[in-house]
């Protein structure tokens, strides 16, 4: 029989030879990997991997294209790993496009050339602080790279994150090789503006040839013929009767149009100036005169004349004497209920839509006997109130419901695709020859009850995260109305917020004392049972 000691002797060789063999294992599969590439990614939207929609693009592209990675080997620690995700992302660019996505990573501080080429395309120096020793240095570094097709040359100056890079290098080989769709912005009425309210929404709109649309005119209006898609953001004045015969008129071209229209609008007396040394003037809520009302019905929608409130929310900015204050707020309700499968709500997890008018189908729409389909893209919770008519909104005043109004679901947005009927010829006169009573294709329409979700304000003031999931939404309803889907799945691959669904009160406090000392409890425990089972075993065997 063994003794004890040989037994020792024998699983102590046996786990130094298990372990040579793991680093064996190691230095094998490094080998492999250097000369094969290749990831796994096990993140739900696969972040870390090209998307099929990317090497689709790069795959098809016309001709070949140029890469110059300008990324210095002396990377700060905060960066060295994004020029490292940098580096494999552009070779997974170059397996998938067959040979025409070529790539070459250059350091300008070793090469007079290089540095001269980073110069001429728009690639400037980086300087940065770092702390090396306890000394603050400032260190001069370059991570960006350019594009070079044909005669046409595109940049990504700065890289200072991994986050959407990929979407951002895909949108350029776009920009580079596919001709630009053109988006129209309706101005007049009191509507957004892209210069003012909507700059946010314009920087990513560089995809698209942008344009203003005025409708607002005496004249007789007119839409571009080359115009795709048209946006209606947030009138505050009723949209003139040519506005609205020309905005259907484009609709029956088998084109799509957006409206994001509030129902009700909140409104301060004098204007809202606040005088010196004075508490700000109370904002009350009042019916938005937009004048789309007969329209959209027509068409089988209608905006309520409210304003929706959820226990679910976020904390939102509020001016109190003067002051800056976030507080939670039930006006800014967190719409967790989202359609995953519709194009423009894929793959986000939550839309905050603030001070917002709730939507109903109406007419042949609401029976399902209107010609296309129209699919609820985002939804309040059951515990969802409206505010309706005339009512004071203040900050620091708890928001409450009305006696005898229940809690229930309100959709916020809804999306309608296929033939849709005219708002204006079935009424129409003799005179006014043309108007068809159909769309002559299947048309893409948005409407959304509330403009605010995607004003600078809310961009500027609201969580970030949240905001940028807001700014997912928008930029993924600009894509499906110009029927140009190819980058939704991209731009989708963030890491964004995911909000807690609300299913008591005290849901909340669960999971964050379950994240802080739930976890580490938990892991305590595990490590005491291993503990205890491996001093068993050693207990056991010694009584051999």
């Amino acid at each position: 029989m063994a003794t004890a000691r040989q037994k020792k002797l024998k699983s102590g060789a046996n786990a130094v030879v298990q372990v040579f063999l793991l680093i064996g294992i190691l230095v094998a599969v490094n080998v492999v990997g250097v000369r094969v590439f290749g990831r796994v990614d096990l993140t739900e939207d696969k972040v870390y991997t090209l998307s099929q929609a990317s090497k689709d693009l790069a795959k098809n592209l016309p001709d070949r294209i140029l890469v110059k990675a300008f990324i210095s080997k002396d990377q700060p620690a905060r960066l060295a790993q994004v020029g490292r995700y940098l580096r494999d992302l552009l070779d997974e660019y170059k397996a998938a496009s067959g040979g025409k996505f070529q790539w070459e990573s250059i350091d300008p501080a070793e090469d007079k050339k290089g540095e001269e080429d980073a110069q001429r395309l728009g690639v400037p120096k980086l300087r940065l602080q770092e702390i090396e020793k306890e000394k603050v240095a400032v260190k001069s570094t370059y991570l960006g790279i350019a594009f070079e097709y044909g005669d046409k040359t595109d940049k990504i100056p700065q890289i200072g994150a991994q986050e959407g890079l990929e979407y951002q290098v895909s949108s350029i080989l776009r920009r580079l090789t596919v001709k630009k769709k053109k988006l129209g912005v309706v101005s007049g009425f009191g509507c957004g503006d892209l210069s003012n309210g909507l700059r946010a929404v314009q920087s990513g709109l560089t995809d698209y040839e942008v344009t203003a649309v005025s409708l607002g005119g005496t004249d007789a209006v007119k839409i571009p013929d080359d115009v795709d898609a048209l946006l209606v953001f947030g009138p505050k004045q009723p949209v003139s009767e040519p506005a609205r015969k020309e905005i259907d008129a484009f609709l029956m071209k088998g084109k799509s149009v957006a409206f994001f229209v509030d129902g009700m609008a909140l409104d301060s007396p004098q204007g809202g100036q606040q005088m010196p040394g004075q508490p700000a003037p109370p904002k009350f809520g009042k019916k938005n005169e937009h004048g789309l009302e007969a329209m959209l019905a027509s068409y089988g929608f209608k905006v309520n004349e409210d304003m929706v409130a959820d226990d679910q929310n976020v904390q939102a900015a509020a001016v109190i004497n003067g002051q800056l204050y976030f507080v939670n707020q039930p006006m800014y309700p967190v719409a967790t209920d989202i359609a995953s499968t519709h194009r423009v709500t894929e793959k986000i997890k939550g839309i905050v839509f603030p001070f917002a008018s709730s939507l109903e189908l109406t007419g042949e729409l609401k029976d399902g006997k209107a010609p296309g389909k129209a699919v609820a893209l985002a939804r309040s919770t059951a515990k969802a109130w409206h505010q309706t008519g005339f009512f004071l909104y203040d900050p620091q005043q708890e928001m409450k419901q009305k006696p005898g109004d229940k809690r229930e679901v309100y959709t916020f947005a809804y999306a309608y695709e296929g033939k849709l009927p005219s708002a204006f010829a079935k009424n129409a006169a003799a005179s006014e020859p043309g108007l068809v009573s159909e769309s002559t294709a299947p048309v893409r329409l948005l409407v959304v009850g509330d403009s605010d979700f995607a004003s600078d304000e809310q961009f500027q003031h609201g969580p970030r995260q949240a905001m940028q999931a807001n700014f997912l939404f928008m930029m993924n309803a600009v894509d499906w109305l110009l029927q140009d889907e190819a980058l939704i799945g991209v731009r989708g691959k963030t890491l964004q917020a995911r909000p807690l669904t609300v299913t008591s009160e005290s849901a909340p406090m669960l999971a964050r004392y379950g994240n802080s000392l739930g976890l580490p409890l938990f892991f305590c425990a595990y490590g005491i049972v291993r503990w205890r089972l491996r001093r068993s075993r050693r207990a056991s065997t010694s009584l051999e």
